[in-house]
């Protein structure tokens, strides 16, 4: 039996991406507290951090007029950089953003996370792999995530409020 899709929106995809964003930088400063990589707030800030980067590219790409159907396909279900290609590929960079940040940030991020946050490894840590790719430091991350909520309200997507 097929999984019932939520019906989401794009402006609901987009709130969910800034609470994710907002929760990875409350996780920040928590990352590298004990152990440094085996610290278990290093798995769920980049899990949050893949989770808030997916949910953006989707608010785009639903602002596009993907349906849900489509941005849950295995082919982009999780996929950073499948996602990515299709955001850039819709458009995306086509957006006015902030001119500091430069596209291929975001693509530097999505590549080290990426796999990991795709295979689920933040989420249930890999004891056979433990080799975890991650993001050495996260001030730039910050306005990178700023540079993808500007380039997406840009193109039409607002957060509208909750009833």
């Amino acid at each position: 039996m097929a999984r019932k899709l939520k019906n989401t929106s794009a402006s609901s995809f987009l709130r969910a991406a800034w609470g994710h964003a907002k929760a990875a930088r409350i996780l920040d400063p928590h990352t590298g507290l004990s152990e440094g990589r085996t610290n278990a707030t290093f798995f769920a800030f980049h899990n949050v951090l893949g989770f808030a980067i997916e949910l953006y590219l989707k608010a785009f790409l639903a602002g596009r007029g993907w349906t849900v159907e489509k941005l849950a396909n295995s082919e982009f279900a999780h996929k950073l950089d499948a996602l990515l290609k299709a955001s850039v590929e819709a458009g995306l960079f086509d957006q006015i953003g902030f001119p500091h940040v430069h596209q291929s940030a975001l693509a530097r991020v999505v590549a080290i996370i990426g796999p990991r946050f795709a295979d689920y490894s933040y989420r249930y840590i890999d004891d056979d792999n433990n080799q975890y790719e991650y993001v050495e430091t996260s001030e730039y991350l910050w306005p990178i995530l700023d540079d993808l909520q500007l380039r997406i309200e840009n193109s039409g997507v607002r957060v509208e409020s909750a009833a």
